[in-house]
């Protein structure tokens, strides 16, 4: 079984959304994912923290192929801090459906702290990886953990990565020894 986890973003900025070709840049990354995922040669477990966006299109697409689900939640009432209904439905469903559950910290962080059990989980996730999807506009980050956090790390421990940028509609492939096609 081959291991991939996802980083990436909850939402995406106004510039990915005015160079979408189509009404929801979303279609094109869950598509984009979906289209990755279908080139790894063995069955696959999807690493993810289940949040809202990116994390949430991947553990969808990894299950839709037959995939096993591995969740890291920065906390155990992670999902509490899930404001909108609908998204917070959908980790339910997949929390459900994930084959294991690991905290990187069981219990909720102090307010300001939240950034950092984000950056742990993150790391765990690309640790328990043998490779990592991102779905990253490739800009900078703000707080700690963030997508271009992950990023960094990905790359100072030389996993393969796969950058799905929504903002340039490019599919970026770093270090992989699969074969695969630039598209």
């Amino acid at each position: 079984m081959t291991r991939v986890g996802i980083t990436g973003h909850l939402t995406l900025t106004k510039q990915a959304r005015r160079s979408a070709l189509d009404a929801d840049p979303w279609l094109w990354v869950r598509a984009k994912l979906e289209e990755e995922l279908a080139l790894l040669p063995n069955s696959v477990v999807g690493i993810s923290a289940l949040a809202p966006g990116a994390d949430q299109l991947f553990a969808t697409a990894v299950l839709a192929r037959g995939g096993m689900l591995e969740v890291i939640l920065p906390f155990s009432d992670y999902g509490d801090y899930i404001p909108e209904k609908r998204d917070r439905q959908q980790y339910d469903a997949l929390l459900q459906q994930a084959a294991k559950v690991i905290w990187a910290e069981r219990h909720p962080p102090a307010p300001r702290a939240k950034a950092h059990a984000y950056w742990e989980a993150g790391k765990r996730i690309v640790d328990a990886a043998e490779e990592m999807f991102a779905v990253w506009e490739r800009g900078r980050g703000g707080e700690e953990g963030t997508t271009f956090d992950v990023v960094g790390y990905i790359r100072s421990v030389d996993k393969p990565l796969t950058i799905v940028d929504p903002r340039s509609r490019s599919v970026i492939h770093e270090r992989l020894q699969r074969p695969h096609t630039d598209r």
